[in-house]
């Protein structure tokens, strides 16, 4: 087992951004003057913090945190599925 194979996930937390388009531009030109994203913060034992997308489960991962607290960092396609 290597050290890396040890790292577990100890928090998550959802940071949802927002910004308003000065111009419309591709898909946005009928139906919105926003974009929004939001991205995942995921703090590990081992001191280090992952960034990644998260707007797909955004939901469900601030519902239920306990999906990913205490996977491996590493194992991201199974948390995705």
């Amino acid at each position: 087992m290597t050290a890396t194979s040890k790292i577990r996930i100890t928090r998550i937390r959802a940071h949802k951004l927002t910004g308003r388009l000065t111009h419309r531009f591709g898909w946005s030109l009928n139906w919105t003057d926003r974009r929004v994203a939001t991205l995942v913060e995921v703090q590990t034992d081992a001191g280090l913090t992952g960034w990644g997308d998260g707007t797909f489960a955004e939901d469900l991962l601030v519902r239920n945190p306990e999906l990913v607290i205490g996977r491996s960092p590493f194992a991201a396609a199974a948390i995705y599925e």
